[in-house]
């Protein structure tokens, strides 16, 4: 295709001629993906609703917020803390026992141990 055309009409479809260029074809899979992906009406309504509820007023309410909130931020930061702290604990690791002998070994149990559920 020629690329004088306005960016709208670039990534749209093919106009149904035999020689569709590459271009057509990344258009038609990105739009796929963004409808795939994108959410729904009713699913941004209920989240709305959602969001829309007043803040609990007892204070046996208001600790499970908060102790639910505090587990939500420990899940968000945990990959990159882990991200952080593992590459220097395993880089020790490796230099004091040695990658053949146990420093695999304890990585891999730590990291088991660590996605285990407690409950």
């Amino acid at each position: 295709m020629s690329s004088n055309l306005p960016e709208p009409q670039r990534w749209s479809d093919g106009s149904g001629r035999a020689g569709a260029s590459a271009e057509d074809g990344i258009g038609a899979s990105l739009r796929r993906a963004r409808q795939a992906t994108e959410p729904s009406d009713a699913g941004l309504t209920r989240v709305a609703r959602g969001l829309d509820t007043p803040p609990p007023r007892s204070r046996a309410a208001r600790l499970v917020l908060r102790a639910a909130l505090v587990a939500l931020l420990l899940v968000a930061t945990g990959g990159a803390v882990g991200a952080m702290v593992l590459p220097p604990v395993a880089e020790a690791l490796i230099r004091e026992l040695g990658w053949r002998r146990r420093a695999y070994a304890i990585l891999g149990a730590v990291i088991l141990l660590v996605g285990l559920p407690l409950g």
